[in-house]
């Protein structure tokens, strides 16, 4: 993006401020340029993101670009101690998309390059909080904010990872296990997490680096009623991730979560993706 059009970029996202926002019509869904509507806002920050192309195309790599301003000017968020999150998913489930690793492109706009793997509508968020990811369902986070978009074409046999329908995952040499009750709809559910190794040792979790997960759902719910996006502390002698959740509906839920598993004295990353199934 040419430093000309990174400025008139910048100056979409520069019109919402103080958590004043300007959506898009519906007619405009599948427009590359879109205003992100705040779903938590404790600090006056605007992100605006662009797709690069006509519009958002099935089975394409394509360059988002995320502009972010505070106060109505650029914001350079990494010098700021600050964290920047893309999360993109389709409304039925099949594609997700979570990456911190948005490239500096300057004028407060960051770029990341993102693949639809089918057509329909789906839904983004940018979430800019504190770079030490200590806040917890996005409690306290300065910014999440969300956009609707439709991606145009027809489904070019790009998969993501495997989806899990069930309690246990192979990961590599490790085995990802969830422990959990029924889960019911409008009850508070709790749902843990261990690793073991191939002798079936429980392994430790580590910090610094945060355990990262994101809910979303339920499947089919373009207006994803459930969104959860954090970093846990292991707990119970630090082998075990515990999350205590109340789903709003029955259905098909994602939780996408990678945790990080303690090796001699570095630790290895282990992400897997599981269907949590919520019933009336």
């Amino acid at each position: 993006m040419a430093s000309g059009s990174k400025i008139g970029f910048w100056a979409v996202g520069a019109l919402v401020v103080l958590g004043i926002v300007v959506w898009a019509a519906a007619s405009r869904e599948d427009q590359p340029s879109l205003n992100l509507k705040p779903l938590i806002q404790n600090e006056p920050f605007a992100v605006a993101v662009e797709f690069e192309g006509a519009s958002a195309q099935a089975g394409k790599t394509q360059h988002a670009h995320v502009a972010v301003s505070r106060d109505g000017q650029p914001f350079d968020v990494y010098s700021s101690g600050y964290a920047l999150h893309l999360i993109v998913a389709s409304s039925d489930l099949s594609t997700f998309l979570h990456t911190v690793d948005l490239h500096d492109d300057g004028f407060g706009v960051y770029g990341a390059d993102v693949t639809f793997g089918s057509p329909g509508k789906y839904r983004l968020w940018v979430e800019v909080n504190d770079a030490s990811g200590e806040q917890h369902h996005g409690e306290g986070a300065p910014l999440i904010g969300y956009a609707d978009f439709r991606v145009r074409g027809e489904a070019r046999g790009v998969t993501d990872q495997p989806r899990v329908h069930g309690k246990v995952a192979q990961a590599g040499p490790y085995t990802v296990k969830l422990d959990y009750a029924s889960l019911r709809a409008g009850e508070e559910s709790e749902v843990r997490l261990a690793v073991q190794d191939a002798q079936g040792r429980v392994r430790q979790l580590t910090q610094p680096e945060p355990n990262i997960y994101v809910m979303i759902g339920p499947k089919g719910d373009s207006n994803f009623p459930f969104f959860r996006h954090g970093h846990s502390e292991p707990a119970l002698n630090g082998n075990t991730v515990v999350w205590r959740e109340t789903f709003p509906k029955a259905g098909e839920y994602l939780l996408w979560t990678t945790v990080y598993v303690v090796n001699g004295s570095q630790f290895e990353a282990v992400e897997v993706p599981f269907v949590l199934m919520v019933v009336e």
